[in-house]
């Protein structure tokens, strides 16, 4: 059975999905995925990703695209805070293959079998080496695979599929920089038969030993970057480009957001009405009106379900909407994920000037102002 994307407990930060999600979920994920040889796509949303997001559509494009989006990085973190979203802990990449090895639930009759796919010359084979020093009665490596330079014009290179393909793996770690490894895995995944694929590019480093791991303290104190600076010096004008640019989202986006969401979360007092309009055809609106907080979700995912199914062009008509919460941006991020696969048109039509600056600040401007056209 595929995942039904509404039924996710997702907000949405800056324009991208942010899933509540724990480490024992997600490793429990993993292992139902690759006992049905179902598809799960995993991004790790941290503070490059975001500030990527900003300035790339073809790799925001990239994290809608996933399966699930848990939060990776402090910085992250300190948002879902400022914004009161209920995401409170890390669920780091580069953590997960230990999670795995340490997974206490039924495993079947054979290991969780993962493959390694890129990063720097041996350090996959090194990585290999490493995991299968472990507990392979739970996690095993297969193959670690070097595709040498990969350029845009190899992305989707079939020979390299064959050979992934070939190695019947359930996990595939891809390690290409953060850009082309998504954009990888965009372009690939619906030819792979490995059900389960993710872009952990510094999982790789840490699990061949060429960059440490920060102190469990450091990493506690959120202050597990400036150790990576220490260890990998050339990451010093990422994080100060990546820190220059929260200052100004932080300024300019999430601030305003968490104050609008404070003030008017108390100040709502209307229920939520949604309903739909299918009398113009071949275009359906989903009418919302009232407060959208994130405790009352379930009549918009009712609805955003339909719609989706309906195959049409869709307008979310907001002229009554009062307020609404990051649950329920995160329920539109799904609906134009699912827009997005069926080509189909999706805009925000009507909204208030306060409910406006919010999608704005919420990442969503890109939607506002049309009829799903």
């Amino acid at each position: 059975m595929e995942d039904d994307d509404f039924a996710r407990k997702v907000h949405c930060v800056l324009g991208v999905p942010l899933d509540e999600a724990s480490m024992a979920g997600l490793v429990a994920r993993i292992h139902q995925a690759a006992a049905a040889r179902q598809p799960l796509f995993i991004s790790t949303p941290n503070l490059n990703y975001l500030m990527l997001s900003q300035r790339d559509p073809a790799f925001r494009r990239s994290l809608l695209d996933s399966d699930i989006c848990p939060a990776d990085g402090v910085g992250v973190l300190l948002i879902c805070r400022l914004l009161g979203i209920p995401i409170t802990a890390r669920v780091a990449g580069s953590d997960l293959p230990a999670a795995l090895q340490a997974f206490q639930g039924p495993v079947g009759d054979r290991p969780l079998r993962i493959a390694f796919f890129g990063g720097a010359p041996g350090v996959g084979e090194r990585a290999r080496e490493a995991v299968n020093d472990g507990d392979t009665e739970r996690l095993l490596c297969v193959a670690a695979i070097d595709p040498g330079v990969v350029t845009p014009d190899t992305l989707d290179d079939p020979a390299i599929v064959q050979q992934i393909n070939g190695t019947r793996t359930d996990f595939l770690l891809v390690a290409l920089g953060a850009e082309k490894g998504q954009a990888w895995i965009v372009r690939n995944r619906g030819k792979l038969t490995v059900p389960v694929v993710s872009h952990l590019g510094a999982t790789l480093n840490f699990l061949a030993g060429t960059v440490r791991r920060a102190p469990l303290g450091l990493q506690r104190l959120g202050l597990e970057w400036l150790w990576r600076i220490g260890q990998e010096p050339n990451l010093a004008m990422r994080y100060l480009s990546d820190g220059m640019r929260l200052m100004g989202l932080l300024l300019s986006q999430v601030a305003p957001l968490a104050l609008w969401l404070r003030w008017n979360s108390s100040g709502s007092t209307q229920g939520l009405s949604v309903w739909l309009d299918t009398e113009q055809a071949g275009h359906i609106k989903v009418v919302i009106a009232g407060a959208a907080g994130d405790d009352q979700v379930g009549p918009v995912v009712t609805a955003f379900r339909h719609a989706a199914q309906a195959g049409q062009r869709i307008t979310l008509d907001v002229r009554d909407l009062q307020f609404f919460g990051t649950g329920f941006a995160g329920q539109v991020l799904m609906l134009e994920k699912a827009a997005l696969r069926q080509n189909l048109p999706l805009g925000i039509a009507g909204a208030t000037p306060s409910v406006a600056r919010a999608l704005k600040w919420c990442g969503l401007k890109h939607l506002l102002g049309t009829e799903g056209a």
